[in-house]
This record gives structure tokens, sequence and C-alpha cells, in this order.
């Protein structure tokens, strides 16, 4: 077919299917840009990534039914944008993740640093790190290796901090021991200092008492000394 001015009107709606799906995308990879610089959350880019892999699906649905099979070059351009998708997801949850994870990092790190709490309440912090972890995991939010990995990292802090609640609970504990140990001492040298004190005084009677007691036998002693000297000379 052609035209008077020779110029020919034959067009392949393969390749004009294929423009459209290119200016398509390209709206679309603009709009995302728009949402990161407007602070998109990542579920909502991960959510524009996927209306553009349900868009590029149902377009290789349409070259199949054209008859193009799995090795089309068009067919294989769209599974490849796609995957280039699904990484793009992958990624924008992991940036999500990692963003939250150094929120709480921060949080614990500050807490340390000022250290206004125990090291129970930092296990305890640790402990809603890794629940909100396992709940993204759940949600499909996050990729299961880096999942993993990451969790595996917390785990470790999360350990390290239970060591010191129980390294903190003990020295609490011998403190106490120790203080209580330092009272019974204390309690037992003023008892002991009262006996002395309450011994010291009896002696102290005792020998008063006994000096008054020997004066009294002197006194008798000397009294018959000198009665036995009077009968003597009066016996001469």
């Amino acid at each position: 077919g052609g035209t008077g001015d020779g110029t020919s009107t034959t067009t392949d709606p393969l390749k004009e299917r294929k423009e459209i799906i290119n200016d398509t995308i390209d709206a679309m990879e603009h709009e995302i840009f728009l949402m990161e610089k407007q602070g998109a959350t990542a579920s909502e880019i991960a959510a524009k990534y996927e209306e553009m892999q349900a868009y590029l699906h149902s377009q290789a649905e349409w070259y199949r039914q054209q008859g193009e099979d799995e090795n089309s070059e068009y067919i294989r351009n769209l599974q490849e944008q796609w995957w280039e998708y699904e990484d793009s997801i992958t990624e924008a949850y992991r940036d999500a993740f990692d963003e939250r994870l150094q929120i709480s990092e921060d949080y614990i790190d500050d807490r340390n640093d000022l250290d206004d709490w125990g090291a129970d309440n930092e296990v305890a912090a640790w402990q809603r790190v890794l629940n909100w972890m396992d709940e993204w995991y759940k949600q499909g939010l996050i990729d299961y290796e880096y999942y993993l990995e990451q969790r595996k990292e917390v785990t470790k802090k999360y350990t390290e901090a239970e060591k010191q609640a129980w390294e903190d609970a003990l020295n609490a504990q011998i403190d106490s021991l120790s203080e209580q140990t330092d009272a019974y001492e204390t309690m037992f040298n003023y008892i002991v200092t009262q006996i002395d004190k309450q011994i010291e005084a009896l002696q102290e009677q005792r020998d008063a008492e006994e000096e008054v007691w020997d004066a009294k036998i002197q006194a008798v002693q000397d009294a018959n000394d000198e009665l036995e000297e009077q009968i003597s000379l009066e016996e001469k």
C-alpha cells in the first residue's frame, strides 16, 4: 500500500505499541521521581512500581495475543523491565527499613548516652525493634534475605543488653547484701561496745564493793587484834 506521493502508510502495530508503552513508562517513572521528591513513603512508591508492573504484564499479554512467543524481543524487554521494578520495590522497602532501624538505634543510643534508664529497659527497646521487624516480614514489606541479615545484628545487640541487665541485677544484689552485711557489722560492733561498757561498769562496781568489804574486814581484824592485845596485857 502507499499514497500518491510515494510515502508508505504501512505501520507495524507491534512497534507502535512499543512506543506507546515507552511513553507511558516514562510518564510513570517521572511520577515516581516527583513522589520521591515530595517525600512519599516506601509503601506508596512500591505501590506505584506494582502498578507499573501490572501495566507491563498486561502489555506482554497483548503481545502474546498477537502471536508473539516468550522469546519475542518485545516480551523479553517487558519482562526485564518488570524485574527491574521488582528490584526497585525491594530497594524502596530496604531504604524504609533502614530508616526506621536507624531511628530506633539512635533512640537507644541517646538513652544510653543520657544513662537515664537501666539495661532492662534497653532489652525491652531492642525487643520492640525485633517485633516490628517480624511484623514487616509477615506483611511482605521486606525480603527474607535482608530481614534475616538485619535481624541477626539486632539479636546480637538484644543479647548484649540482656547480659548487661543480668550483670546489673547481680551487682545490685551484691551491693544490697554488702549493705546488709555492713549494717549487721555496725549493729554487732555497737552491741559489743555496749556489752564491753556494761562489763567494765560491773567490774568497777565489783572493785568498789570489794574495797568496801576489804575495809570492813580490815576494821574487824584491827578490832580483834586490839582486843587480843588488851586481853594479853590484862593477863600479865
